[in-house]
């Protein structure tokens, strides 16, 4: 049975990620809720769990500096943030997550990220997913892509696709690659729409 954590800052929000998963995952089994990222750590070393959803704003350590702590070791959790803060995707990438959620956690958003993780095509969470591998960062599969919702002042919205190498994360942050250059041939890309 694949298991995960929840770390959050605020208990609520975290049990309200709970009864959603419960409701889309209902196979999903929630270990432990932590309330900071030194919890956090603390949990993924004494429950092993497949996934960590992550807050990003925690005291103590960062959902970020959570995963990079975490990231290459063997049994590391497939990340995912949940955040209210849209201005931290890339920097989650970055550190290797499977997914960023904006809070409030909406359910059509919440089903994707539950068919990435656990969907034949993603490989799920019981074998390796073609992002990372169980053993985090330096897996040799790399060959999906995300979309992050970035909304911006104005409420419009910019998705960003991202690949998993440097040059790819380079061109999101400095938004040089347009949306014409998607390479669909295997290569790693970013593009911004």
């Amino acid at each position: 049975m694949t298991s995960a954590i929840i770390c959050d800052d605020e208990p609520r929000l975290a049990q309200a990620l709970q009864a959603q998963l419960a409701s889309a995952w209902p196979e999903l089994q929630v270990l432990a809720l932590g309330h900071s990222g030194g919890e956090a750590l603390e949990l993924i070393a004494e429950h092993a769990p497949d996934i960590a959803f992550l807050d990003i704003r925690m005291p103590g350590l960062s959902g970020i500096e959570v995963a990079r702590q975490i990231a290459g070791a063997e049994a590391a959790p497939h990340i995912v943030f949940v955040t209210a803060y849209d201005a931290h995707a890339i920097e989650a990438f970055e550190a290797r997550a499977v997914d960023y959620l904006l809070k409030p956690v909406k359910t059509v958003r919440l089903e994707e990220t539950v068919a990435r993780l656990a969907g034949p095509h993603a490989g799920g969470v019981e074998g390796e997913d073609p992002v990372h591998g169980r053993g985090g960062a330096g897996a040799a599969n790399e060959k999906a892509t995300h979309v992050a919702e970035v909304e911006e002042p104005g409420g419009r919205t910019r998705g960003v696709v991202l690949g998993h190498d440097a040059a790819c994360l380079a061109a999101v942050k400095h938004r040089h690659v347009p949306t014409a250059e998607l390479d669909h041939s295997g290569a790693e890309r970013a593009v911004t729409f």
